[in-house]
């Protein structure tokens, strides 16, 4: 297409998932369904498709299904007569076709879109550079692609499958892409490695992005690798997203404050602590400078902390009755199950701690 005829990438997403009975071993999970409602947020206009043979099941694909159009399809089984036997080679076959056909953006499902590709051109290819390790780039990575239907690189890339060797892992799915765009073939953009792929895949890099928190205002979404991170991704819950400050898991935070029914989403648990005026040291009702206030979860693990400061503590103080009553809405995925207040003097010493357990 040349000139008035080039084709502009519509309004659409893509996901594939369930495209073997088993999902490879990585069954629709918490991370999947953040994929999707992170799509939504990010892209409010667009509409979200999500492409299975194997439907998923459970609480997170049930949440999820409510904002995209699903699409039951068969998996390739074979390319130009080569035979197609992986799960993730068939994705990457599927997902050429669908962009070809429709046009679009693609997310893996272990992904998470962080902001709008909205300055990047709509009439060409964009990918970003897949980082093997944090210094060295193995090709393009297709767990992001954003393309205009027909597009002549897409075209020119598929047609590369004639020679599909499955021997070769992601060499048609990531190094042809690449050598195509490093040989000159037009209609592609190509991003870098931060804008689609950081942190990256190495030991480290996945540290950074399940364990640490580091800044990814520069990507437009990131790849969760889940082929070599599937120990990290299996042990996020809901509690562990809401306890640790990471930087999966403030990224996903930020998503379910748009979602509050999601079953991820915590909830609000009106909770009171009557505390007995008589039972506390002086120091801890003259004029204090806060006291320490959490709650507990069944296992003891801090769900909230919800500190009295100066101001509530002078009210509280001023109050008549034996009782000191401290009242709280706690964001928890349960019902807190008890509760610690420490008050501290007003030389912010600590003095000793209280605790109790709520009725059940």
């Amino acid at each position: 297409m040349t000139g008035k005829d080039i084709a502009m990438r519509p309004a659409k997403i893509h996901f594939i998932t369930g495209l073997r009975p088993d999902f490879g071993g990585m069954p629709f999970n918490i991370v999947h369904m953040l994929a999707i409602l992170s799509a939504r947020i990010t892209y409010p206009d667009h509409e979200i498709f999500v492409y299975y043979e194997h439907e998923p099941s459970g609480i997170w694909w049930d949440y999820a299904r409510r904002f995209v159009t699903e699409v039951p399809t068969v998996a390739p089984t074979a390319v130009f007569g080569c035979p197609v036997r992986h799960f993730a080679h068939a994705a990457d076959v599927l997902r050429l076709q669908l962009l070809i056909e429709h046009g679009g953006i693609y997310f893996d499902t272990d992904t998470m879109v962080c902001r709008p590709i909205a300055d990047l051109p709509t009439d060409v290819v964009v990918m970003g550079l897949d980082a093997g390790s944090e210094h060295s780039a193995v090709g393009l990575s297709n767990a992001f692609i954003a393309a205009p239907p027909g597009a002549p690189f897409l075209r020119r890339w598929f047609d590369g499958y004639r020679d599909f060797d499955a021997r070769d892992y992601v060499g048609h799915s990531v190094k042809l892409p690449h050598a195509l765009a490093m040989a000159g073939e037009p209609g592609v953009r190509i991003m870098s490695r931060l804008a689609f792929c950081y942190p990256h895949n190495d030991a480290r890099s996945l540290h950074n992005l399940f364990a640490r928190s580091v800044d990814v205002r520069s990507s437009y979404s990131i790849h969760l690798w889940e082929s070599v991170s599937w120990h990290y991704i299996a042990a996020i819950t809901p509690e562990a997203i809401a306890r640790a400050d990471t930087t999966y898991n403030l990224l996903a935070r930020a998503v379910l404050t748009h979602f509050p029914d999601s079953p991820a989403s915590p909830k609000l648990w009106p909770v009171r602590i009557a505390l007995d005026r008589a039972s506390l040291p002086h120091a801890a009702i003259d004029r204090p400078a806060f006291w320490y206030v959490a709650f507990h979860d069944n296992d003891g693990a801090e769900v909230a902390r919800l500190d009295a400061d100066a101001g509530e503590l002078a009210r509280l103080a001023a109050m008549p009755g034996g009782e000191l009553v401290i009242e709280r809405a706690v964001p928890a995925l349960q019902p807190p199950r008890s509760w610690t207040v420490w008050p501290t003097d007003r030389a912010r010493r600590w003095l000793d701690p209280l605790r109790g357990q709520f009725a059940r």
